[in-house]
């Protein structure tokens, strides 16, 4: 969640767009293939155009925040049925603590900036 992880991701993203398009030829690909061919580019696109912006964003807000979909992430969609899982969702829940303080430093930069939900929300 902190500024060098999402550039770090968006590295991996850059290489991944390259490494594709190096290695595959995407007009010998079936449709539904180029499909996902031009979804991975956009998102990769999306995210890198999205870059200079993203002290823009809220990290937290009153519908879809991290604060709702950590839980519903970690209730809903993790399971636990076995020791593997347990140590799995146990490690989860240790790095929350970390992940919203990276998201607080992000939303503290924002508003240093001006930059922050209208006080209704």
């Amino acid at each position: 969640m902190s500024e060098a992880g999402v550039r770090k991701q968006l590295a991996w993203l850059e290489a991944s767009v390259k490494e594709m398009e190096s290695t595959f030829d995407r007009a010998r690909l079936n449709p539904e293939t180029q499909l996902s061919w031009d979804l991975w580019k956009r998102q990769y696109e999306d995210a890198r155009d999205g870059l200079p912006f993203l002290l823009d964003g809220y990290p937290f807000d009153q519908m879809s925040g991290m604060q709702n979909l950590v839980p519903t992430f970690l209730i809903n969609f993790h399971k636990v049925e076995d020791e593997k899982d347990y140590l799995t969702y146990v490690s989860r829940l240790q790095k929350v603590p970390a992940l919203f303080d990276q998201l607080l430093e992000r939303a503290r930069a924002s508003s240093a900036q001006d930059i922050r939900p209208p006080k209704f929300a």
